[in-house]
């Protein structure tokens, strides 16, 4: 199933052709992309936990895709999956910077540790 997906640069490379219109795509390749889109779309959504809108976002072409908006509706459809690989990244870049706070974080607390058995060592040899 996640084999019949497009990659991140496929996507890129087919919205680049289809924008250019460099080579006339009969229906049936367009189909063919076009499902390889929504699959792409729907793994996409379910990683990032978005199935409601992917389900909104599907019942519009639930009665199909007429042959004469097929090229236009396949660059759509293209368009959210570069949107959703972008989403994914920005949200791997949270979670990082999210681990690198509370790594940092622990650092800051092992030196304020550091620093109050100093202060306490101190007052010891007072004494």
């Amino acid at each position: 199933m996640i084999k019949n997906a497009l990659s991140q640069t496929e996507v890129e490379y087919l919205i680049g052709n289809l924008r250019k219109n460099k080579s006339k795509r009969s229906i049936d390749d367009l189909s063919k992309i076009f499902l390889s889109a929504k699959h792409t779309f729907h793994l996409l959504m379910c990683q990032l936990g978005q199935m409601q809108t992917y389900e909104h976002i599907m019942s519009i072409y639930s009665d199909g895709v007429d042959e004469d908006m097929l090229k236009e509706t396949t660059m759509k459809l293209l368009i959210r999956c570069e949107y959703g690989f972008d989403s994914i990244e920005r949200c791997r870049v949270i979670f990082k910077m999210l681990k690198r706070h509370a790594k940092l974080f622990q650092m800051l607390k092992v030196e304020e540790l550091l620093a109050q058995a100093a202060k306490n060592k101190k007052s010891l040899n007072q004494f």
